[in-house]
Protein backbone atom coordinates (compact mmCIF):
# COMPACT_ATOMS: atom_id res chain seq x y z
CA UNK A 1 0.00 0.00 0.00
CA UNK A 2 1.03 3.46 -0.91
CA UNK A 3 1.95 6.00 1.82
CA UNK A 4 0.43 9.23 1.47
CA UNK A 5 3.82 10.72 0.52
CA UNK A 6 4.26 8.88 -2.66
CA UNK A 7 0.60 9.47 -3.70
CA UNK A 8 1.30 13.11 -3.09
CA UNK A 9 4.61 12.26 -5.15
CA UNK A 10 2.47 10.72 -7.60
CA UNK A 11 0.16 14.05 -8.20
CA UNK A 12 3.19 15.91 -8.52
CA UNK A 13 4.65 14.03 -11.30
CA UNK A 14 1.19 14.15 -13.08
CA UNK A 15 0.62 17.72 -12.79
CA UNK A 16 4.57 18.43 -13.78
CA UNK A 17 4.59 16.06 -16.66
CA UNK A 18 1.16 16.67 -18.28
CA UNK A 19 1.28 20.16 -17.97
CA UNK A 20 4.91 20.12 -19.44
CA UNK A 21 3.73 17.80 -22.42
CA UNK A 22 0.68 20.20 -23.33
CA UNK A 23 2.88 23.17 -23.01
CA UNK A 24 5.43 21.46 -25.94
CA UNK A 25 2.72 19.35 -28.12
CA UNK A 26 0.41 22.73 -28.47
CA UNK A 27 3.59 25.02 -28.52
CA UNK A 28 1.81 27.97 -28.12
CA UNK A 29 5.07 30.46 -27.34
CA UNK A 30 5.14 33.28 -24.30
CA UNK A 31 4.63 36.03 -27.44
CA UNK A 32 1.87 33.75 -29.70
CA UNK A 33 -0.20 37.08 -31.11
CA UNK A 34 1.71 37.88 -34.07
CA UNK A 35 1.63 35.02 -37.43
CA UNK A 36 2.00 31.99 -35.28
CA UNK A 37 0.95 28.06 -35.25
CA UNK A 38 0.53 25.19 -32.86
CA UNK A 39 2.25 22.62 -33.92
CA UNK A 40 0.67 20.66 -36.63
CA UNK A 41 1.55 17.31 -35.15
CA UNK A 42 -0.61 19.00 -32.19
CA UNK A 43 -4.06 20.09 -34.19
CA UNK A 44 -6.86 18.14 -35.66
CA UNK A 45 -6.47 15.80 -39.36
CA UNK A 46 -9.82 16.73 -40.15
CA UNK A 47 -11.05 18.61 -43.39
CA UNK A 48 -14.84 18.45 -42.39
CA UNK A 49 -15.98 21.10 -40.10
CA UNK A 50 -15.87 20.62 -36.47
CA UNK A 51 -17.89 22.16 -33.53
CA UNK A 52 -15.46 23.96 -31.30
CA UNK A 53 -15.47 25.95 -28.52
CA UNK A 54 -13.21 29.63 -28.73
CA UNK A 55 -10.44 30.99 -26.90
CA UNK A 56 -9.66 34.28 -28.32
CA UNK A 57 -6.66 36.86 -27.30
CA UNK A 58 -6.51 40.86 -28.69
CA UNK A 59 -3.36 40.83 -30.72
CA UNK A 60 -2.15 44.05 -28.44
CA UNK A 61 1.26 44.80 -30.02
CA UNK A 62 3.05 45.06 -26.51
CA UNK A 63 1.55 42.77 -23.99
CA UNK A 64 3.75 39.98 -22.94
CA UNK A 65 1.09 37.29 -23.43
CA UNK A 66 -0.76 38.63 -20.90
CA UNK A 67 -2.70 41.84 -20.38
CA UNK A 68 -5.26 43.30 -18.00
CA UNK A 69 -7.90 46.49 -18.60
CA UNK A 70 -8.23 48.27 -15.85
CA UNK A 71 -12.17 49.02 -15.59
CA UNK A 72 -13.79 46.39 -16.90
CA UNK A 73 -17.34 48.20 -17.57
CA UNK A 74 -15.32 51.11 -19.79
CA UNK A 75 -13.71 47.93 -21.76
CA UNK A 76 -17.01 46.12 -22.28
CA UNK A 77 -18.88 49.48 -23.43
CA UNK A 78 -17.19 48.92 -26.95
CA UNK A 79 -17.52 45.52 -29.12
CA UNK A 80 -16.13 43.11 -30.66
CA UNK A 81 -16.80 41.16 -33.17
CA UNK A 82 -14.97 37.85 -34.94
CA UNK A 83 -15.96 36.86 -38.22
CA UNK A 84 -14.80 33.33 -39.13
CA UNK A 85 -14.76 33.11 -43.30
CA UNK A 86 -15.45 29.40 -44.19
CA UNK A 87 -15.17 28.68 -47.88
CA UNK A 88 -18.63 29.46 -49.18
CA UNK A 89 -20.36 31.25 -45.96
CA UNK A 90 -18.78 33.45 -43.39
CA UNK A 91 -20.48 33.56 -39.86
CA UNK A 92 -20.10 36.78 -37.60
CA UNK A 93 -19.90 36.66 -33.77
CA UNK A 94 -20.40 39.31 -31.22
CA UNK A 95 -18.44 38.64 -28.60
CA UNK A 96 -19.43 41.90 -26.40
CA UNK A 97 -21.11 44.88 -26.94
CA UNK A 98 -23.21 47.88 -25.07
CA UNK A 99 -21.52 47.06 -21.42
CA UNK A 100 -22.09 43.10 -21.71
CA UNK A 101 -20.86 39.49 -23.01
CA UNK A 102 -22.91 37.72 -25.21
CA UNK A 103 -24.23 34.44 -24.41
CA UNK A 104 -21.75 32.01 -24.34
CA UNK A 105 -19.20 34.10 -24.05
CA UNK A 106 -17.23 34.84 -20.52
CA UNK A 107 -13.42 36.52 -20.21
CA UNK A 108 -10.42 34.71 -19.29
CA UNK A 109 -9.83 34.98 -15.06
CA UNK A 110 -7.72 38.04 -14.62
CA UNK A 111 -4.57 36.93 -12.67
CA UNK A 112 -4.25 37.06 -8.82
CA UNK A 113 -1.77 39.95 -8.14
CA UNK A 114 -3.59 42.13 -10.12
CA UNK A 115 -7.06 41.89 -8.63
CA UNK A 116 -10.23 43.41 -10.35
CA UNK A 117 -10.32 44.89 -14.07
CA UNK A 118 -11.09 42.92 -17.73
CA UNK A 119 -8.45 40.47 -19.46
CA UNK A 120 -8.08 40.77 -23.02
CA UNK A 121 -8.62 36.99 -23.57
CA UNK A 122 -12.09 35.94 -23.98
CA UNK A 123 -12.89 32.00 -24.35
CA UNK A 124 -16.48 30.73 -25.70
CA UNK A 125 -18.65 27.87 -24.21
CA UNK A 126 -20.45 27.75 -27.06
CA UNK A 127 -19.09 25.97 -29.86
CA UNK A 128 -19.24 27.12 -33.50
CA UNK A 129 -18.40 24.81 -36.45
CA UNK A 130 -14.64 25.53 -37.64
CA UNK A 131 -12.31 23.67 -40.69
CA UNK A 132 -8.89 24.21 -40.74
CA UNK A 133 -8.28 27.11 -44.05
CA UNK A 134 -10.86 29.33 -42.00
CA UNK A 135 -9.91 32.83 -42.42
CA UNK A 136 -10.26 35.12 -39.12
CA UNK A 137 -11.11 38.58 -38.95
CA UNK A 138 -11.42 40.72 -35.73
CA UNK A 139 -13.01 43.67 -35.24
CA UNK A 140 -12.62 46.46 -31.83
CA UNK A 141 -14.52 49.16 -30.88
CA UNK A 142 -13.04 51.43 -27.77
CA UNK A 143 -15.32 53.74 -26.50
CA UNK A 144 -12.87 55.64 -24.43
CA UNK A 145 -8.89 55.52 -23.54
CA UNK A 146 -8.52 52.17 -21.59
CA UNK A 147 -5.86 52.08 -18.96
CA UNK A 148 -3.96 48.65 -18.37
CA UNK A 149 -1.43 46.49 -17.16
CA UNK A 150 1.06 43.63 -18.15
CA UNK A 151 3.88 41.71 -16.42
CA UNK A 152 6.38 44.45 -17.10
CA UNK A 153 4.68 47.99 -18.14
CA UNK A 154 1.37 49.88 -17.62
CA UNK A 155 -0.50 51.45 -20.74
CA UNK A 156 -3.54 52.79 -22.70
CA UNK A 157 -5.35 52.10 -25.68
CA UNK A 158 -6.45 54.60 -27.20
CA UNK A 159 -10.60 54.97 -28.55
CA UNK A 160 -10.86 54.05 -31.72
CA UNK A 161 -11.66 51.21 -34.13
CA UNK A 162 -9.75 48.70 -34.80
CA UNK A 163 -9.19 45.42 -36.86
CA UNK A 164 -7.29 42.58 -38.01
CA UNK A 165 -7.17 39.38 -39.86
CA UNK A 166 -5.46 35.92 -39.79
CA UNK A 167 -6.53 32.40 -39.22
CA UNK A 168 -6.52 29.77 -36.48
CA UNK A 169 -3.70 29.48 -34.53
CA UNK A 170 -5.10 25.67 -33.81
CA UNK A 171 -7.79 23.10 -33.99
CA UNK A 172 -7.56 20.71 -31.70
CA UNK A 173 -10.06 17.15 -31.04
CA UNK A 174 -9.45 15.29 -28.25
CA UNK A 175 -6.12 15.38 -27.31
CA UNK A 176 -4.39 11.92 -26.32
CA UNK A 177 -3.39 11.71 -22.62
CA UNK A 178 -2.99 7.77 -22.84
CA UNK A 179 0.54 7.21 -23.73
CA UNK A 180 1.71 9.58 -20.36
CA UNK A 181 -1.02 8.89 -17.92
CA UNK A 182 0.01 4.71 -18.84
CA UNK A 183 3.71 5.71 -17.82
CA UNK A 184 2.80 7.46 -14.53
CA UNK A 185 0.63 4.40 -13.63
CA UNK A 186 3.39 1.93 -14.50
CA UNK A 187 5.65 3.71 -12.57
CA UNK A 188 3.32 4.64 -9.60
CA UNK A 189 0.39 2.36 -9.36
CA UNK A 190 -3.13 3.74 -10.34
CA UNK A 191 -3.88 7.67 -10.48
CA UNK A 192 -5.15 9.51 -7.48
CA UNK A 193 -8.67 10.96 -7.53
CA UNK A 194 -6.80 14.32 -7.53
CA UNK A 195 -4.88 12.96 -10.66
CA UNK A 196 -7.93 12.12 -12.43
CA UNK A 197 -9.55 15.11 -11.95
CA UNK A 198 -6.35 16.79 -13.02
CA UNK A 199 -6.61 15.33 -16.59
CA UNK A 200 -10.33 16.13 -16.43
CA UNK A 201 -9.26 19.30 -16.46
CA UNK A 202 -6.23 19.32 -19.19
CA UNK A 203 -9.52 17.82 -21.34
CA UNK A 204 -11.37 20.63 -20.77
CA UNK A 205 -9.24 22.98 -21.28
CA UNK A 206 -7.50 21.56 -24.88
CA UNK A 207 -10.21 19.45 -25.91
CA UNK A 208 -12.20 20.70 -29.27
CA UNK A 209 -10.61 24.12 -28.97
CA UNK A 210 -10.24 26.56 -31.63
CA UNK A 211 -6.93 29.03 -30.90
CA UNK A 212 -7.52 32.61 -32.14
CA UNK A 213 -3.77 33.54 -31.51
CA UNK A 214 -2.33 33.96 -35.30
CA UNK A 215 -3.06 37.71 -36.28
CA UNK A 216 -1.15 39.53 -39.71
CA UNK A 217 -1.28 42.90 -37.22
CA UNK A 218 -1.46 43.74 -33.89
CA UNK A 219 -2.77 46.98 -31.79
CA UNK A 220 -0.26 49.16 -30.38
CA UNK A 221 -0.82 49.99 -26.74
CA UNK A 222 0.70 53.60 -25.33
CA UNK A 223 3.33 52.62 -22.65
CA UNK A 224 2.65 55.02 -19.96
CA UNK A 225 5.20 53.14 -17.57
CA UNK A 226 8.05 50.45 -17.12
CA UNK A 227 6.61 48.77 -13.89
CA UNK A 228 3.85 45.96 -14.17
CA UNK A 229 2.52 43.41 -11.63
CA UNK A 230 5.55 41.34 -11.70
CA UNK A 231 8.18 41.72 -9.18
CA UNK A 232 11.05 43.49 -9.89
CA UNK A 233 13.54 40.46 -10.85
CA UNK A 234 10.95 38.37 -13.16
CA UNK A 235 10.80 41.37 -14.86
CA UNK A 236 13.80 42.30 -15.37
CA UNK A 237 14.16 38.22 -16.85
CA UNK A 238 11.35 38.82 -18.81
CA UNK A 239 12.19 42.28 -20.44
CA UNK A 240 15.50 40.49 -21.08
CA UNK A 241 13.95 37.65 -22.77
CA UNK A 242 11.56 39.89 -24.87
CA UNK A 243 14.75 41.91 -26.12
CA UNK A 244 16.30 38.66 -27.54
CA UNK A 245 12.99 37.37 -29.39
CA UNK A 246 13.10 41.27 -30.63
CA UNK A 247 16.85 41.20 -31.89
CA UNK A 248 15.99 37.48 -33.62
CA UNK A 249 13.10 38.90 -35.41
CA UNK A 250 14.87 41.65 -37.15
CA UNK A 251 17.31 39.26 -37.48
CA UNK A 252 15.20 37.13 -39.87
CA UNK A 253 13.22 40.04 -40.88
CA UNK A 254 16.48 40.40 -42.72
CA UNK A 255 16.17 37.42 -44.33
CA UNK A 256 13.04 37.45 -45.71
CA UNK A 257 12.00 36.79 -49.05
CA UNK A 258 11.28 39.83 -51.69
CA UNK A 259 7.28 40.21 -52.08
CA UNK A 260 8.07 40.71 -55.86
CA UNK A 261 9.00 37.93 -57.82
CA UNK A 262 12.68 37.14 -57.77
CA UNK A 263 14.72 34.28 -59.78
CA UNK A 264 15.43 31.16 -57.96
CA UNK A 265 16.38 27.74 -58.48
CA UNK A 266 13.91 25.21 -57.54
CA UNK A 267 14.35 22.05 -55.56
CA UNK A 268 10.82 19.86 -55.37
CA UNK A 269 10.19 16.50 -53.62
CA UNK A 270 7.26 14.59 -54.85
CA UNK A 271 4.31 14.35 -52.52
CA UNK A 272 4.21 10.41 -51.45
CA UNK A 273 2.18 9.71 -48.81
CA UNK A 274 3.81 8.50 -45.69
CA UNK A 275 7.24 9.49 -47.39
CA UNK A 276 8.93 11.96 -44.58
CA UNK A 277 12.40 12.53 -46.27
CA UNK A 278 14.06 9.79 -48.12
CA UNK A 279 12.37 7.76 -50.95
CA UNK A 280 14.63 6.00 -54.08
CA UNK A 281 12.52 4.36 -57.16
CA UNK A 282 14.39 1.41 -58.08
CA UNK A 283 14.51 1.94 -61.85
CA UNK A 284 15.27 5.69 -63.17
CA UNK A 285 14.49 4.45 -66.48
CA UNK A 286 10.82 3.61 -65.58
CA UNK A 287 9.88 6.74 -63.82
CA UNK A 288 11.99 9.03 -66.42
CA UNK A 289 9.75 7.06 -69.02
CA UNK A 290 6.83 9.37 -67.62
CA UNK A 291 6.64 12.81 -67.81
CA UNK A 292 6.98 15.21 -64.48
CA UNK A 293 5.48 18.82 -64.49
CA UNK A 294 4.99 21.48 -62.17
CA UNK A 295 3.24 24.91 -62.67
CA UNK A 296 3.86 27.98 -61.13
CA UNK A 297 0.46 30.42 -60.94
CA UNK A 298 0.63 33.82 -60.92
CA UNK A 299 -1.70 37.20 -61.91
CA UNK A 300 -3.81 35.19 -64.06
CA UNK A 301 -0.13 33.49 -65.78
CA UNK A 302 1.10 30.07 -65.80
CA UNK A 303 4.57 28.75 -65.99
CA UNK A 304 4.43 24.93 -66.68
CA UNK A 305 8.27 23.34 -66.10
CA UNK A 306 8.61 20.16 -67.55
CA UNK A 307 10.92 18.43 -65.29
CA UNK A 308 11.27 15.20 -67.00
CA UNK A 309 9.81 13.14 -69.90
CA UNK A 310 10.38 10.70 -72.54
CA UNK A 311 13.64 9.03 -70.81
CA UNK A 312 15.51 12.33 -69.54
CA UNK A 313 14.92 15.21 -67.54
CA UNK A 314 15.13 18.34 -68.87
CA UNK A 315 17.95 20.95 -69.63
CA UNK A 316 18.62 22.80 -65.98
CA UNK A 317 17.20 19.81 -64.01
CA UNK A 318 18.66 17.16 -61.90
CA UNK A 319 17.71 14.54 -59.46
CA UNK A 320 18.47 15.38 -56.06
CA UNK A 321 21.55 12.91 -54.00
CA UNK A 322 20.87 10.98 -51.30
CA UNK A 323 23.56 9.95 -49.07
CA UNK A 324 24.51 5.63 -49.44
CA UNK A 325 22.47 5.47 -52.87
CA UNK A 326 24.59 4.78 -55.79
CA UNK A 327 22.89 7.23 -58.20
CA UNK A 328 24.43 7.77 -61.75
CA UNK A 329 24.83 11.27 -63.30
CA UNK A 330 23.45 11.70 -66.53
CA UNK A 331 27.12 12.77 -68.25
CA UNK A 332 30.65 10.95 -67.30
CA UNK A 333 33.93 12.07 -68.00
CA UNK A 334 35.90 10.68 -71.37
CA UNK A 335 39.58 11.68 -71.14
CA UNK A 336 42.10 11.23 -74.14
CA UNK A 337 44.39 13.48 -76.23
CA UNK A 338 45.53 15.45 -73.61
CA UNK A 339 41.72 16.79 -72.79
CA UNK A 340 38.30 15.56 -70.73
CA UNK A 341 34.86 16.01 -72.35
CA UNK A 342 31.61 15.17 -70.75
CA UNK A 343 29.85 12.40 -72.83
CA UNK A 344 26.02 10.94 -72.40
CA UNK A 345 26.42 8.17 -69.28
CA UNK A 346 25.20 4.86 -70.97
CA UNK A 347 24.83 3.59 -67.60
CA UNK A 348 22.47 6.72 -66.55
CA UNK A 349 19.42 4.77 -68.11
CA UNK A 350 20.61 1.52 -67.24
CA UNK A 351 17.21 -1.06 -66.00
CA UNK A 352 18.15 -0.87 -62.37
CA UNK A 353 19.65 2.50 -61.80
CA UNK A 354 18.02 4.33 -58.67
CA UNK A 355 16.56 7.36 -58.36
CA UNK A 356 15.47 9.95 -55.51
CA UNK A 357 12.11 11.25 -55.49
CA UNK A 358 12.89 14.97 -55.44
CA UNK A 359 14.93 17.00 -57.92
CA UNK A 360 16.40 20.36 -58.38
CA UNK A 361 16.91 23.45 -61.02
CA UNK A 362 20.76 24.83 -61.93
CA UNK A 363 18.34 27.18 -64.24
CA UNK A 364 16.42 30.17 -61.87
CA UNK A 365 13.06 30.75 -62.38
CA UNK A 366 10.49 33.71 -61.03
CA UNK A 367 8.83 33.07 -57.86
CA UNK A 368 7.17 35.09 -55.28
CA UNK A 369 5.29 34.76 -52.00
CA UNK A 370 1.90 33.97 -52.81
CA UNK A 371 2.49 32.14 -55.89
CA UNK A 372 -0.03 28.61 -56.55
CA UNK A 373 1.72 25.60 -57.50
CA UNK A 374 0.90 22.47 -59.41
CA UNK A 375 2.49 19.27 -59.81
CA UNK A 376 1.53 16.54 -62.02
CA UNK A 377 3.62 13.17 -62.52
CA UNK A 378 2.32 10.39 -65.31
CA UNK A 379 3.81 7.16 -63.93
CA UNK A 380 3.88 5.26 -67.37
CA UNK A 381 3.82 1.70 -65.50
CA UNK A 382 4.52 0.73 -61.73
CA UNK A 383 7.05 2.40 -59.52
CA UNK A 384 8.40 0.14 -57.07
CA UNK A 385 10.65 1.93 -54.52
CA UNK A 386 11.80 1.82 -51.12
CA UNK A 387 12.71 4.28 -47.60
CA UNK A 388 14.61 3.41 -44.79
CA UNK A 389 12.33 0.93 -43.53
CA UNK A 390 9.95 0.46 -45.94
CA UNK A 391 9.33 -0.72 -49.96
CA UNK A 392 6.04 -0.60 -51.66
CA UNK A 393 4.91 0.54 -55.15
CA UNK A 394 3.25 3.77 -56.95
CA UNK A 395 0.55 1.93 -59.22
CA UNK A 396 1.13 3.19 -62.84
CA UNK A 397 -1.14 6.49 -63.47
CA UNK A 398 -1.84 10.46 -63.41
CA UNK A 399 -0.75 12.02 -59.93
CA UNK A 400 -1.79 15.48 -59.46
CA UNK A 401 -1.88 18.06 -56.61
CA UNK A 402 -1.28 21.47 -55.51
CA UNK A 403 0.33 23.67 -53.12
CA UNK A 404 2.58 26.80 -51.61
CA UNK A 405 6.40 26.82 -50.87
CA UNK A 406 7.14 25.61 -48.55
CA UNK A 407 9.94 28.28 -48.11
CA UNK A 408 11.45 31.12 -50.18
CA UNK A 409 14.86 32.27 -49.66
CA UNK A 410 17.12 35.21 -50.88
CA UNK A 411 20.25 35.44 -49.31
CA UNK A 412 20.86 32.30 -47.24
CA UNK A 413 21.31 33.16 -43.20
CA UNK A 414 24.60 32.02 -42.07
CA UNK A 415 24.32 34.10 -38.65
CA UNK A 416 23.31 31.33 -36.40
CA UNK A 417 26.10 29.12 -37.56
CA UNK A 418 29.23 31.81 -37.19
CA UNK A 419 29.55 30.64 -33.60
CA UNK A 420 29.97 27.42 -34.52
CA UNK A 421 32.65 28.22 -37.08
CA UNK A 422 34.64 30.41 -34.28
CA UNK A 423 35.07 27.28 -32.07
CA UNK A 424 35.94 25.38 -35.35
CA UNK A 425 33.21 22.71 -34.60
CA UNK A 426 32.09 24.05 -38.74
CA UNK A 427 34.63 24.45 -40.86
CA UNK A 428 34.37 28.55 -42.79
CA UNK A 429 34.42 26.57 -46.14
CA UNK A 430 31.49 24.41 -45.27
CA UNK A 431 29.16 27.20 -44.18
CA UNK A 432 30.08 29.16 -47.14
CA UNK A 433 29.30 26.25 -49.62
CA UNK A 434 26.09 26.13 -47.83
CA UNK A 435 25.36 29.49 -48.13
CA UNK A 436 25.76 29.10 -51.88
CA UNK A 437 23.73 26.13 -52.07
CA UNK A 438 20.78 27.44 -50.13
CA UNK A 439 20.66 31.28 -51.37
CA UNK A 440 17.99 31.77 -53.63
CA UNK A 441 16.12 29.06 -53.65
CA UNK A 442 12.41 28.08 -53.85
CA UNK A 443 11.19 24.82 -51.91
CA UNK A 444 8.59 23.06 -53.22
CA UNK A 445 7.76 20.31 -50.16
CA UNK A 446 4.03 21.58 -48.94
CA UNK A 447 1.57 19.97 -50.94
CA UNK A 448 -1.94 19.05 -50.25
CA UNK A 449 -2.95 15.86 -51.50
CA UNK A 450 -0.63 13.14 -51.11
CA UNK A 451 -0.15 10.18 -53.98
CA UNK A 452 -1.02 6.45 -52.10
CA UNK A 453 1.78 4.40 -52.34
CA UNK A 454 0.42 0.40 -52.45
CA UNK A 455 2.76 -2.27 -50.86
CA UNK A 456 5.05 -4.79 -52.54
CA UNK A 457 3.00 -7.67 -50.81
CA UNK A 458 -0.60 -6.39 -51.93
CA UNK A 459 0.79 -6.19 -55.71
CA UNK A 460 1.86 -9.78 -55.41
CA UNK A 461 -1.01 -11.36 -53.96
CA UNK A 462 -3.37 -9.98 -56.33
CA UNK A 463 -0.52 -11.55 -59.46
CA UNK A 464 -1.47 -14.81 -58.16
Amino acid sequence: MRSTHTARDCHSIVRGVLAAALVAALTIPAFALNSTEMSPKAQTQKKEPVKRSIALKLPLQQADFHWVFGNRDDFLAGKLMLRIVHVDKSEDIVIFENGKLSDGWQLMPTPPSVGDGAYFGFVSTKKYATVPGDALALELTVTKDLDGIGPTETGVLPAGKYTTKGIFSGLTDEIDLSALTAEITKKHGKLTDEDNKLITKMHEMNDYKAFCENWTTQWPLKITGDKGWLPAKQAAALKAGEQMRKAEEARKKRFEPKPEPTERTIRVQLPLEGVEHEWVFDSRADLLAGKLTIRIKRGGKTNEIVVFEKGKYSQGWQQMIIGGAPLEPDTTTVSGGGRSIEVPNPKSNAPGTRAYYGYYSTVKYLTAPGDELEIELTAVKNLRGHGPDRADILPAGTYKSTGTYKRLVDEYDTEPFKKDVAAGRIPQRVLESDRKLNSFVADMESWTEKWPLKSVKTESSEGK
